[in-house]
C-alpha cells in the first residue's frame, strides 16, 4: 500500500512540503481511514499541493476542504470534484459558516494555518465541536510556539503548546481535588482570545498526544473518557491483600485544598503576565516620558513669551471697551440680542445656512451654557419661541438638531417629542390588530366622579380604537348619579350602564377608575399588547398627572415589582387585563359589594395566581387628574423564630472605625446566641487595633478571622462566609454605625423568603442625607446610587426611597442573605478586588431567579469609604473602569436594562427624565420588511479623501438599495461625501446623536469612529448599537499620548457596551480589547483598477510627470509631523537614500513618489529628502499617480487596513509593506528592513512582471452588514 511518503517524492504539479516525521506519524494514525468515505478539512492549503495528495492518499473520501487566507488561493484549481477552497480566514464567521456549508462534519481536521497562537487556539474552539466521535484534530509546526514572532517563547504561558499542555489536565480534572471547574482552569486564554469554554467539547476530548512539531487531539463520548470503575482479576493476593475489595470501586480523589501547588486563587499565568506586560509598559513609559520632557520644555517657553504677549494685549482692549459708557447702558439688552433675536427673529434665514454654521453657534451654545440655558427659558416662555423650537425640531435639510435635541428638558416637551405617536402610526396599529378582534373596557365611578361619565363617553367615541364595547359601573345610592352615568352611557350605542356579564366578550379588557384623561393611543396601544400574545395576563403603563391643562410629575414605572404593587403605586387607574385569565364579574361584583378598587382587585388576584404574565408598556398613556394616592401600609413577613446570624466585617487597623461599629452592634435586639460577629483581619500593624482586637475575641464578642494576603474585599468576605456559622449572612462595612437596634429583624424577615437574595437598607451620611437607596444598573455606563443625597425621610423620586421594593442591586456595605443562596451563586466574584463585586454578586441572584429588595429604613449610618479612601487617583479610576467593563461582559443585559429602571428615565442623572428613551416606541410595528428598519451610521468626518467615510457611504448604499431607512449622522465641512438617499443629520456629540436617533426612532445605531462609539453608553437595550472597529494606533507614537489614551480608555468602555462589535480586519480583531464577534472585512473594488482606461492614462500622467523612462514607487498616506513616524515616511525616504547609496547604476532611473495630506513645511522637508511630494491632491490625480508609477511601498507601523496598498493592488502594482499583521494579510511581500525593501524593489526594476489587478470584492461584507442589521433587530421584533 502506498505511503503518503511516496506519495510526496513522485508528486507532481500543485506544490506541497511537509516534515519527515509527519508523513511518518500521520501514516500511523490515519491507516484505518484510508478505506473510509471521511470528510477531510484542512486549514492552510498553500499552493493546493496538499489536498491534491490528502485525495491521493483518501481514495473513498467523500468532502476535501480547503481554507487559506491568501488571496491567490482563489485562481487555484482542481481535477478532484471533492476538492473545495474556501478563501479567507477560517476563524473568520464568514469562512467558517462557508466551511460548515461544504460539510457539517469532519472525520480529520488538520491545523496548518498562520501557526500564531492566537489562530491555533481559536481554531480548535470554532472547529473542534465539528468533528466526527473517533475523529482526529492534527496541529502542525508547534515549533512555532517557541518564537516571538508567532507569538510564542519556551515560557509564554499563553501559546499554543501551553494551551494544548492545559487541555492535558482538564482531561484528568475528576483528579484535581480542587473545586476548581474545567472552564475557570481555562478562563485565562478564553479571555485573552475571546472564546466561551464548552464543557461539553472538553469532555469530548478523550487524548491529547505530542510527538515533535505535532499534536494530535482525539475526540470520543464523554462516557468513553472517564476513568471508570477498577477492574479486579485473579485470586492471589499474597503480596498485596488490599486491593480484595476494591473490585468495581471507583477511585478515592483526596481533597487537595491548602496544596500550595493545586489550591490558588488564580492560574499562575495570570499573574506572570501581568508582571511581564507591566515591566514592558513601564519601560516604554520611561522612554516616552524622556522624550516629553524634553518636547515639553521647548514648547512651554515658546508659549510662555506668546501667553504673556497675549494677556497684555487682549487685558488693555477688555479694560477699554468696560469702561466705555455703552457697555454699560446696553448690559442689560445684550442677552437678548445674542439669544433672542438670532434664534426667533431670524429663524427663516438661519435654516438656510450651511450646516457648518449651525455646528459652529451650537459649540458656542455648549461651551457657554448660561446663556444657552437662559435663551431656552426665554423662547419656552412665549409662543413664538415654542414655535422657533418646534420649527428646528422638524428640520431636516442638514440642521444640527442636536442643538434643539439637548434643549428638550421639560416634561411637556418630552411627551410631545418622544411619547406622542402621529396619527399615521395610530392608523398604522390599529390597521395592524384586524377587525376580528375587540376590547372590553370597565370603567368604574362613584357617586362624586359621576359628572365626569360625560367626558369619559365623548373620549371613547373619538378614540381611534373602534371595536369595542363599554360598560359604565357606578357604585352609590344616589338616584342622580345613576342617571348621569345612564345619560352619558346613551351617548355611543356601544356603551352600556351597568355590568352586563354576557355581553362582555371583548378577545382583551381594558379597567380604568375615574379621574383619569385617556390619551388618543392608549386603547389601541394596550389592545396590541393583549391581543398579540394569548400568554399575557395584564398590561400597565406609565402615567402622569394634569392639573389645569398641564401635564406634569410622570410616573415612569420599573418592570412589574410584587412589592410596589402590594402597596397600590404601580398599576394606576388604567390597565389592562386578558378575560381569560380573570373573572371580570368578581372585579364588578368586587367593587359594587365592597367598594374593592380596580387596582386592588388586581393585586389580589395575582397573588393568587401560579403563573402570570404581567408586561409594562414604558409609555405615558394617561393622565391621573386626581389626588395621587398614597402607599398602602406594608405587611412585612413575619419569622416563626430568629434564624442564626453571622455578622461579617473586613478590616485592616483603624479601630476609630471599627471600634464604635462593633459597639453599636451591641445594642442589637437579638438573641446573643443566635447571632455572630466576624472580623476579618487584613493585615492589621497597629498595635492598638491588635490589642483592641484580642480583648475583644477574649471577651467573646467577636470572632477575628486573619488573612494576611492583598485586599481583596470579595475573597476577604468569601472567606468569611466559609467560616462561618449562621445560615443568614450579613456583610458590613467597618465604617458604619448602627441607628436602629431592630435592624436584624428587617433585613432577616426579607432575606428568609424563598424568592429574595440580597436584602439592603437606606444607609445615611453622619449630616443624615441618603448614601444608599438601590442600586441602579447603568447609570453613566456603570451603576449608580439612586436618591443620593437627599434628606433622610424625603420621598425621592415617586416616594420610591421610603418603599420597601425590589431593586437590581444593594450596596455591599450592608447586604443581608442566606448563606445557601449565597453559595448557590459562587459568593462574591474574587476577580473583582475593589469594585463592582457587590454589584455583579446581587446581578449573579438576579440571574438565577432571586428578588433583590431595597427596605427603606435607615439602619445605619456610613462613613463612605473613610477606612480605605475614595477611588479618585487615576490608579483607582482605572481600576474602577476595568472592573465596569467586566461587569458588562458578564451581565450585559442588567446593565443594558435595569428591570427596575424605568428605560424613560436618564442614565445621566437617576431618576431624571431621559434625554433619549431607550425602547422602541411601543406604538410602532415590529419590522417585517427591510423597509421598516432604520439604521444611523456614525462618523466623526464625511470628508471626502478619509478612509472612514469612503466605507460609510459604501455601506449607506447598499442599505438603501436593500430597502433600508438610512441617516447619516456626525459633524459636517465643506467637502463631505453627499449620501443619497440618506437623511443627514449635523452633530459632534454622542448625546445628541442619541436623541436624534430616539426622535427618528431609530433601531440599529452603527457607530465606525469615536467619539459615537459613546452612544452605546446611553442606548441601553435600544436603539441596537453595533459597533464598526476601524482601530485605532498606539498612543505613545503621538505627542498627545495622554489624551489618547483616555479616548482609547473611553472607547474600550464604549465598545464593552456595544449589542455587538465588529472589526475591519483580523488585525484589528487581534488588537482589540475588547471581544470582537466578527471580522466585516473591507474591500477595493470601489476603487480605481487597471483597465485598458488605465493604460491609456497611464502614458499621458507619465509624461505630464516627467516620468518617462524612470521606475516610480509610490507611497500614499498623510505625511504631518505628527502622523509621519507611524506612517514609516521617514522609513521611505530612508529607501530612497538607500537606492541612492546601493543602486548607483539605477539612482537616476528611479524616482520616489509621495502623497497625501500635508502642509507647507512638511512638503519642504520631504523634498529636501530627495522625494517628489505630491500634496492634498484631488481624486483625478490620485488615480494617475497609481497608474503612472511601477511599485509601492508602504512603511506604515499600524494599520487595519491599508487603503493605500488596497488601491495599489488594484491597480496590479507590485507591492511591499512593512511586516505588520493588516499588511501580511493582503499576501504582499512585508519586511521591516530597508536593505530587503532595496533589494526586492531592485528585483522589480529589472524583471519588470505584468501588471494584474488583484481584487477584494466588497458584496459578501455589505450582504453581511445586512444580515447582521436583521439579526439585531430580531429580539425587537419578538419582544414587540
Amino acid at each position: 500500500m502506498t505511503s503518503l511518503k511516496q506519495l510526496y517524492n513522485r508528486k507532481h504539479g500543485k506544490a506541497s512540503d511537509k516534515w519527515e516525521l509527519y508523513l511518518d506519524e500521520y501514516d500511523v494514525r490515519f491507516q484505518d481511514l484510508k478505506g473510509l468515505p471521511i470528510n477531510l478539512l484542512e486549514i492552510g492549503v498553500q499552493n493546493g499541493g496538499s489536498i491534491e495528495l490528502w485525495g491521493e492518499y483518501f481514495p473513498h473520501a467523500h468532502k476535501l476542504v480547503g481554507c487559506d487566507i491568501n488571496q491567490k488561493c482563489a485562481s487555484l484549481r482542481f481535477e478532484d470534484p471533492r476538492i473545495n477552497i474556501i478563501v479567507g480566514n477560517a476563524n473568520d464567521p464568514l469562512s467558517f459558516k462557508k466551511i460548515r456549508d461544504l460539510s457539517p462534519d469532519f472525520d480529520v481536521i488538520i491545523d496548518d494555518g498562520s501557526h500564531k497562537s492566537s489562530d491555533i487556539i481559536k481554531s480548535f474552539w470554532l472547529y473542534f465541536p465539528l468533528l466526527k466521535e473517533g475523529g482526529v484534530y492534527a496541529i502542525e509546526d508547534l515549533h512555532c510556539s517557541y518564537w516571538s514572532e508567532l507569538e510564542g517563547g519556551l515560557y509564554d504561558p499563553f501559546s499554543s503548546i501551553s494551551f494544548l499542555k492545559n487541555l492535558v489536565d482538564v482531561i484528568n480534572q475528576e483528579h484535581w481535588g480542587v473545586s476548581i471547574s474545567a472552564r475557570e482552569h481555562l478562563e485565562p486564554f478564553a479571555t485573552r482570545y475571546d472564546f466561551e469554554t464548552d464543557l461539553d467539547v472538553l469532555r469530548s476530548i478523550h487524548s491529547v498526544e505530542f510527538v515533535n512539531s505535532l499534536c494530535f487531539i482525539y475526540k470520543k463520548p464523554a462516557s468513553k473518557n472517564e476513568l471508570g470503575k477498577r477492574i479486579v482479576g485473579g485470586e492471589d493476593y499474597s503480596v498485596w491483600d488490599e486491593i480484595r475489595p476494591l473490585s468495581g470501586s471507583q477511585i478515592t480523589v483526596p481533597g487537595q485544598e491548602g496544596n500550595p501547588y493545586s489550591d490558588l486563587a488564580h492560574h499562575p499565568i495570570l499573574e506572570t503576565r501581568e508582571l511581564l506586560e507591566r515591566a514592558e509598559d513601564l519601560s516604554g513609559k520611561l522612554v516616552a516620558l524622556r522624550d516629553e520632557k524634553l518636547r515639553l520644555e521647548q514648547e512651554t517657553r515658546k508659549l510662555s513669551e506668546e501667553c504673556l504677549a497675549e494677556i497684555y494685549r487682549t487685558r488693555a482692549i477688555v479694560d477699554g471697551m468696560k469702561s466705555s459708557t455703552s457697555w454699560r447702558i446696553t448690559s442689560p439688552l445684550r442677552f437678548i440680542s445674542r439669544g433672542g433675536r438670532v434664534l426667533v427673529q431670524d429663524l427663516r434665514n438661519f435654516r438656510k445656512k450651511p450646516s457648518y454654521v449651525l455646528t459652529e453657534l451650537k459649540s458656542w451654545l455648549n461651551r457657554n451654557p448660561r446663556v444657552k440655558q437662559r435663551i431656552v427659558g426665554l423662547l419656552a416662555s412665549n409662543r413664538l419661541g415654542r414655535f422657533a423650537l418646534k420649527s428646528l425640531r422638524s428640520s431636516h435639510d442638514g440642521v444640527d438638531e442636536g442643538l434643539v435635541g439637548s434643549l428638550i428638558n421639560d416634561y411637556p416637551s418630552w411627551l410631545e417629542t418622544f411619547d406622542t405617536p402621529t396619527n399615521a402610526e395610530l392608523s398604522e396599529l390599529v390597521s395592524s390588530l384586524g377587525e376580528s378582534k375587540s376590547l372590553t373596557i370597565l370603567v368604574f365611578f362613584d357617586e362624586h366622579d359621576a359628572s365626569s361619565a360625560e367626558a369619559m363617553a365623548e373620549a371613547l367615541s373619538r378614540d381611534v380604537m373602534r371595536a369595542w364595547r363599554a360598560f359604565f359601573i357606578c357604585r352609590s345610592g344616589s338616584v342622580d348619579a345613576v342617571r348621569t352615568i345612564e345619560d352619558a352611557a346613551a351617548l355611543d350605542a356601544r356603551i352600556e350602564a351597568g355590568c352586563v356579564e354576557s355581553e362582555m366578550q371583548g378577545d382583551g379588557a381594558v379597567i380604568i377608575e375615574c379621574g383619569v384623561l385617556l390619551r388618543h393611543h392608549c386603547l389601541v396601544t394596550l389592545a396590541n399588547v393583549l391581543f398579540s400574545d394569548d400568554n399575557v395576563s395584564v398590561v400597565y403603563s406609565d402615567e402622569d398627572r394634569a392639573r389645569e391643562g398641564n401635564f406634569s410629575d410622570p410616573w415612569l414605572k420599573p418592570e412589574y415589582s410584587p412589592l410596589l404593587a402590594s402597596q397600590g403605586v404601580l398599576f394606576g387607574r388604567v390597565f389592562g387585563v386578558n378575560p381569560q385569565k380573570f373573572e371580570l364579574t368578581d372585579l364588578c361584583n368586587s367593587y359594587l359589594d365592597d367598594g374593592v378598587l380596580p387596582s386592588e382587585w388586581i393585586t389580589h388576584e395575582i397573588t393568587r395566581s401560579s403563573h402570570v404574565d404581567i408586561v409594562r408598556v414604558p409609555s405615558v398613556l394617561f393622565h391621573d387628574v386626581k389626588a395621587t394616592k398614597s402607599p398602602k401600609p406594608i405587611t412585612h413577613p413575619e419569622l416563626s423564630e430568629p434564624p442564626r446570624v453571622s455578622v461579617i466585617i473586613p478590616t485592616k487597623d483603624r479601630w476609630d472605625l471599627l471600634g464604635p461599629c462593633i459597639d453599636s452592634l451591641a445594642k442589637s435586639e437579638w438573641p446573643t446566641e443566635r447571632l455572630e460577629i466576624i472580623v476579618l483581619d487584613n493585615g492589621s500593624s497597629e498595635a492598638h487595633t491588635l490589642n483592641c482586637l484580642a480583648e475583644y475575641e477574649r471577651k467573646g464578642k467577636i470572632r477575628v478571622l486573619r488573612d494576611e494576603r492583598e485586599f481583596n474585599w470579595a475573597r476577604l468576605n468569601n472567606f468569611g462566609a466559609s467560616q462561618a456559622r449562621g445560615e443568614v449572612l450579613v456583610f458590613l462595612n467597618n465604617d458604619t454605625e448602627l441607628l436602629d437596634p431592630t435592624w436584624l429583624n428587617k433585613l432577616s424577615r426579607y432575606a428568609k423568603l424563598s424568592r429574595v437574595g440580597a436584602v439592603g437598607c437606606k444607609l445615611v451620611f453622619p449630616d443624615r442625607t441618603v448614601q444608599h437607596a438601590g442600586v441602579i444598573a447603568g447609570i453613566q455606563g456603570v451603576a449608580g446610587h439612586g436618591n443620593l443625597f437627599i434628606p433622610e425621610h424625603a420621598p425621592g423620586y415617586r416616594g420610591l426611597a421610603n418603599l420597601t421594593r425590589e431593586v437590581s442591586a444593594v450596596t455591599g456595605a450592608c447586604l443581608a442573605v442566606e448563606k445557601e443562596k449565597f453559595d448557590r451563586v459562587g459568593g462574591f466574584n474574587e476577580r473583582f478586588k475593589v469594585a463592582f463585586n457587590d454589584v455583579v454578586f446581587c446581578f449573579d441572584l438576579l440571574e438565577e431567579g432571586f428578588d433583590n429588595v431595597y427596605i427603606p429604613d435607615a439602619l445605619f449610618v456610613h462613613y463612605e469609604s473613610k477606612s480605605r479612601g475614595y477611588d479618585d487617583s487615576p490608579e483607582k479610576v482605572e481600576r474602577n473602569r476595568l472592573a465596569a467593563i467586566e461587569t458588562w461582559k458578564i451581565h450585559p443585559k442588567t446593565m443594558r436594562e435595569d428591570p427596575y429602571y424605568s428605560p424613560n428615565l436618564s442614565l445621566y442623572s437617576p431618576y431624571d427624565l431621559s434625554f433619549a428613551p431607550r425602547r422602541r416606541a411601543p406604538w410602532r410595528l415590529a419590522p417585517t420588511r427591510n423597509e421598516d428598519i432604520r439604521v444611523m451610521l456614525l462618523s466623526c468626518t464625511h470628508a471626502i479623501g478619509h478612509g472612514v467615510p469612503a466605507v460609510l457611504s459604501l455601506q449607506a448604499e447598499h442599505l438603501v438599495e436593500k430597502g433600508f431607512r438610512v441617516t447619516v449622522a456626525g459633524p459636517a465641512s465643506e467637502n463631505d461625501f453627499e449620501y443619497p438617499g440618506c437623511e443627514r443629520v449635523v452633530t459632534s456629540d454622542p448625546i445628541e446623536a442619541v436623541c436624534h436617533a430616539a426622535r427618528l426612532g431609530i433601531d440599529v445605531l452603527i457607530p465606525h469612529t469615536p467619539p459615537f462609539f459613546n452612544v452605546a453608553r446611553w442606548c441601553g437595550n435600544y436603539p441596537v448599537v453595533l459597533a464598526y472597529d476601524h482601530g485605532e494606533p498606539p498612543p505613545e507614537w503621538f505627542s498627545d499620548v495622554e489624551e489618547r489614551r483616555s479616548l482609547l480608555a473611553e472607547k474600550d468602555m464604549s465598545l464593552a457596551m456595544a449589542h455587538r462589535v465588529f472589526a475591519i480586519s483580523q488585525a484589528i480583531s487581534d488588537e482589540s480589547r475588547t471581544p470582537v464577534d466578527g471580522i466585516i472585512p473591507e474591500g477595493n473594488t470601489h476603487l480605481g483598477q487597471w483597465d485598458e482606461a488605465a493604460k491609456e492614462r497611464r502614458a499621458s500622467a507619465r509624461a505630464r510627470f516627467g516620468w518617462e523612462g524612470k521606475f516610480v514607487v509610490l507611497d500614499v498616506c498623510r505625511f504631518h509631523y505628527g502622523e509621519r513616524v507611524y506612517k514609516g515616511v521617514d522609513k521611505f525616504a530612508e529607501l530612497c537614500e538607500w537606492v541612492k547609496r546601493q543602486l548607483d547604476p539605477l539612482e537616476d532611473k528611479v524616482c520616489f513618489v509621495l502623497a497625501g495630506k500635508g502642509d507647507e513645511a512638511d512638503v519642504r522637508e520631504m523634498q529636501d529628502r530627495g522625494l517628489s511630494v505630491f500634496p492634498n491632491v484631488s481624486n483625478e490625480e490620485m488615480f494617475d499617480l497609481y497608474a503612472g508609477a511601477d511599485a509601492y511601498v508602504s512603511f506604515s507601523r499600524w494599520e487595519g487596513f491599508n487603503l493605500g496598498i488596497a488601491q495599489a493592488l488594484a491597480m496590479g502594482l507590485p507591492t511591499v509593506g512593512s511586516d505588520i499583521p493588516a499588511h501580511r494579510a493582503f499576501g504582499i511581500y512585508t519586511t521591516d528592513q530597508v536593505g530587503l525593501a532595496g533589494e526586492w524593489l531592485q528585483r522589480q526594476i529589472e524583471n519588470p512582471s505584468g501588471r494584474k489587478p488583484v481584487l477584494m470584492p466588497w458584496e459578501e461584507s455589505l450582504d453581511l452588514w445586512v444580515d447582521v442589521i436583521m439579526d439585531a433587530v430580531r429580539p425587537v421584533k419578538n419582544a414587540d
